[in-house]
């Protein structure tokens, strides 16, 4: 066997393994219970490997006679990465949401936002590590265009005008993670100013104190990677001698519902 069908079995396996896992957490997304937000952590985890193994790859490809990378897969495959970042630093948020509204379960407090922004966060998630897959494997080297039994280039090698469409999805759908994430932590923080009113013992005031914290740590460096995906992509559009997109960046920290993927606000 070649090596550069060694390096395509390996792609599609890290990238299956991926779409695997995702599928796995949409089944499990609408019980809204802290096992289905740690399992939302570690299929997340898994999507950002599926991405560094397919530049591993890919690096491995150029330096046994394959193809070198192009400015324009490299720009893409950071888009890639970044992309992927932002959504495990979403999930993330998301974990820490789902266990911050298990414990208040019976306090007589009011969760229904959090739980309606927990949905929209798991599914713009998704979204955007769709995208992110279908990236990394684009911009790989070697010919790889079919990404989970969906065709994502039209001939046998993407060209740079379809590496650019990903980019630009890839990018948008990652600041759209973002921006729910951030208004996940968002509605915690209002939450909070209730538990602290509330009957609830000091123990647990102070965990869903450090889980609101966690949360909003996250959300901003899922934000973060967001913004540099955006900042990749248009290095992928400078590389292929076009404008490109303009996608503004993501701002502010109290994010949006998700739905519009428009900017927070301070």
């Amino acid at each position: 066997m070649t090596f550069n069908k060694i390096s395509m079995l390996v792609a599609a396996t890290l990238i299956a393994s991926a779409q695997f896992s995702v599928q796995a957490q949409t089944a499990g997304a609408g019980a809204g219970a802290a096992t289905s937000g740690a399992k939302g952590a570690i299929t997340q985890n898994m999507v950002v490997g599926a991405v560094v193994g397919a530049v591993f790859i890919a690096a491995l490809n150029s330096g046994n006679g394959g193809a070198v990378a192009s400015p324009t897969n490299q720009a893409s495959t950071a888009t890639a990465t970044s992309s992927a970042t932002a959504v495990t630093k979403a999930s993330e948020t998301v974990t820490a949401a789902n266990v911050f509204s298990s414990r208040l379960d019976g306090s007589g407090i009011n969760t229904s936002t959090l739980t309606a922004a927990i949905v929209t966060s798991q599914a713009a998630n998704q979204d955007a590590q769709a995208a992110a897959s279908d990236l990394a494997v684009a911009s790989l080297t070697v010919a790889a265009v079919i990404n989970n039994g969906k065709v994502i280039c039209a001939a046998s090698v993407c060209t740079n005008a379809e590496i650019l469409g990903l980019s630009l999805k890839a990018a948008s759908t990652a600041k759209v993670a973002a921006e729910a994430a951030l208004y996940v932590a968002t509605t915690m923080e209002a939450i909070k100013t209730l538990v602290a009113t509330s009957n609830l013992t000091p123990t647990l005031v102070v965990e869903l104190n450090a889980l609101t914290e966690i949360a909003r740590v996250a959300s901003l460096a899922s934000q973060t990677a967001a913004n540099l995906a955006i900042q990749a992509y248009q290095a992928v559009a400078a590389a292929t001698g076009t404008t490109g997109t303009t996608i503004t960046a993501s701002t502010g920290t109290t994010g949006t519902t998700g739905t519009t993927g428009t900017t927070g606000t301070n």
